[in-house]
């Protein structure tokens, strides 16, 4: 697999030259900026305007952004570390499902009806994972999780890769991958009577997301319009319960209606 600096020399792109980029989240309001009006900058090989963007890590430069005139490229990881939320006995018991979840010993039925337990990562998107909002859906789909040599990000868009830090699940610490054509649906009772082993963070979530969307579609979306479209529906849920009762937000500092919030999330969480 070419790292970024061979990337970038392949169209004569001089890596100095490029604008810093930030790490964590910050970088998606930002990729979003960058290739829209009216902050849209050009190509860095052509100088078009730009209809893609991504980071690239370079020794002695950190990151670096390189825009495009092209579709956007699959994405991936610079450290492995960054796809994950917890792993093992970090993982908080009150988290909730979520996307991108991996669990052990999960019965599945086979199509000749015999059952077997595999290790599973949860598919569904978090908003078809529970049909009132509350209650996990009673169909869940998951993907197998297997054992692999190793992770190759620009290509085999049938899986999701799982570098360590993930898990010992098969007796020692390897690369694993989930198989989008490997997929079972299973219960709410079926997964979570297994173990939870590995959360994504939202990174991970949605490398997860555009993995599938290319594996099902062969269209490569960039991770930050996932990451713009659950903002928007999470600030539609806050205005949502911004009309039916008091609830804290960064224009209501009162103390009791913060530990108002703060309890009902509480609750909320442990049912």
């Amino acid at each position: 697999m070419r790292d970024d600096l061979q990337i970038l020399t392949i169209p004569g792109i001089d890596p100095a030259a490029l604008d810093p980029a930030p790490d964590g989240l910050r970088h998606y309001s930002v990729a979003r900026d960058r290739i829209h009006p009216p902050g849209r900058h050009r190509c860095s090989a052509c100088g078009a305007p730009a209809v893609a963007t991504c980071r690239r890590s370079i020794p002695g430069l950190g990151l670096r952004w390189q825009d495009s005139c092209v579709p956007a490229e699959m994405e991936h990881p610079q450290d492995p570390r960054d796809l994950y939320h917890a792993c093992g006995d970090d993982i908080t018991a009150a988290r909730p499902v979520l996307t991108g979840d991996v669990y052990e010993a999960v019965a599945v039925i086979e199509t000749d009806g015999s059952t077997r337990e595999i290790t599973a990562m949860v598919l569904d998107h978090p908003c078809s994972l529970r049909a009132n909002g509350v209650n996990l859906a009673s169909r869940l789909a998951v993907a197998e999780v297997k054992p692999l040599p190793g992770a190759q990000w620009n290509g085999c868009f049938n899986r999701m890769f799982l570098p360590p830090p993930f898990p010992p699940t098969f007796g020692e610490v390897k690369a694993c991958a989930a198989f989008f054509d490997q997929c079972y649906h299973v219960s709410p009772d079926q997964l979570q009577a297994g173990t939870r082993i590995a959360c994504l963070n939202p990174f991970g979530i949605n490398l997860l997301l555009q993995r599938m969307v290319k594996h099902s579609s062969r269209l490569t979306v960039e991770t930050f319009k996932f990451q713009e479209a659950k903002d928007e529906q999470v600030e539609r849920a806050i205005n949502k319960l911004k009309q039916s009762r008091a609830v804290a937000t960064r224009y209501d500092k009162r103390g009791y209606v913060f530990q108002g919030t703060a309890a009902a999330l509480v609750i909320w969480l442990r049912s």
